[in-house]
């Protein structure tokens, strides 16, 4: 099964892989809103397949799950006044990716920041792409590509 792993932000990193086997088929990073607008348009069935706006709405063509890291404000921030007036951008984009994976009908896995460290474990940092701080962004959706992917290999096993 095609899916895409998004890292969510001012630069949102994203990654496309068969989930058998976990094999990487692209990647990289994108401003926001282009690559909510690249989404959109990849997963529009009305869209025809010629003619695409950009590399990465040809990549994203067929995707057939999304798995996206949520975005929550700290208490600590909050309390730190470190997002006064800040207008959540990062959230806004996760809500609009929200809104077309109902749109049209492709689910989708929130998942925390949280589970960066268990990806790890997993072997994540082994299909990170170099240079490494360069595409931090795209690295960081493929922690979540490999904790989605296992996770419903475990499911799948009854686990």
């Amino acid at each position: 099964m095609k899916i895409v792993a998004i890292d969510p932000g001012e630069t949102t990193g994203w990654s496309t892989w068969e989930t058998e086997g976990l094999k990487k088929l692209d990647g990289g990073q994108a401003p926001l809103w282009e690559f909510v607008d690249a989404l959109d348009m990849a997963l529009d069935p009305a869209n025809p397949d010629i003619g695409f706006d950009n590399e990465v709405t040809a990549a994203l063509r067929g995707v057939k799950q999304i798995v996206c890291e949520d975005w929550a404000i700290y208490p600590r921030e909050a309390e730190s006044g470190a997002l006064n007036w800040d207008k959540c951008r990062t959230a806004r984009g996760i809500g609009a990716i929200e809104l077309i994976a109902r749109r049209y009908v492709v689910p989708l896995k929130l998942q925390p920041a949280a589970i960066k460290e268990t990806a790890k474990a997993m072997g994540a940092e082994d299909l990170f792409v170099a240079p490494l701080h360069e595409n931090r962004h795209e690295n960081d959706s493929a922690y979540h590509a490999v904790h989605f992917t296992y996770r419903e290999a475990a499911k799948a096993a009854g686990a």
